[in-house]
């Protein structure tokens, strides 16, 4: 009989661990199978804007610092070795809204053609300006870098947005000087837990 119960005794613990594992692991894999739950966005805010109008652009000067310089290159500009500077700014759609996504697109065209690694339009960047400082890894080249650029030559540009990239509701943008811009496009989307406070 001694013998029994120690035997019990012993048997016993094991069992309840070994239900307590088990259990465990039904809840882990329930857990793990269950789908993701998306909810729409209760009220979205969306905006967009094109220019021109106006055929000035607007720069923001603490975006741009010192490459802020007078006269600012028009739109459509027909004069090179002049950079483009431009800032969209836009109301905040209020104080429970997230941004969700949003493009930055130009429509230029080259001004000064020439070869392969020469400095003419070939070599000519667009970047993201914030704070008087180029935001690092914004620089992207206009042209194709294989081949000659053509006084002329046409080409879009479009840029995915980041919520740091518009931060304060705005984003400051500049085209080398070489390169005339034809147009520029914002287009973002919020999502807001009340109805906007503001209408654009």
């Amino acid at each position: 009989m001694k013998g029994k119960k120690v035997l019990l005794i012993m048997v016993a613990p094991i069992l309840v661990a070994t239900t307590l594992i088990a259990v465990r692991a039904v809840n882990s894999q329930a857990t793990e199978a269950r789908p993701p739950v998306v909810m729409p966005c209760p009220n979205p805010w969306h905006f967009a804007l094109t220019q021109p109008p106006p055929s000035t652009p607007t720069p923001d000067k603490t975006d741009f610092g010192s490459k802020y310089v007078l006269p600012l290159a028009p739109f459509s500009q027909k004069q090179n070795n002049k950079w483009f500077l431009d800032t969209f700014a836009w109301k905040t759609p209020g104080p429970c809204c997230q941004f969700m996504s949003g493009t930055l697109t130009i429509k230029y065209h080259a001004l000064f053609g020439g070869q392969v690694g020469s400095p003419t339009s070939w070599n000519d960047d667009f970047s993201i300006w914030r704070n008087g400082v180029q935001v690092p890894g914004s620089s992207k080249r206009l042209y194709p870098q294989a081949n000659p650029v053509t006084t002329g030559q046409t080409g879009t540009l479009t840029i995915p947005l980041t919520a740091a990239l518009v931060a304060g509701n705005r984003i400051s943008f500049a085209v080398e000087d070489d390169t005339a811009v034809d147009s520029a496009s914002i287009d973002v989307a919020y999502c807001c837990l009340r109805p906007p406070d503001v209408t654009q």
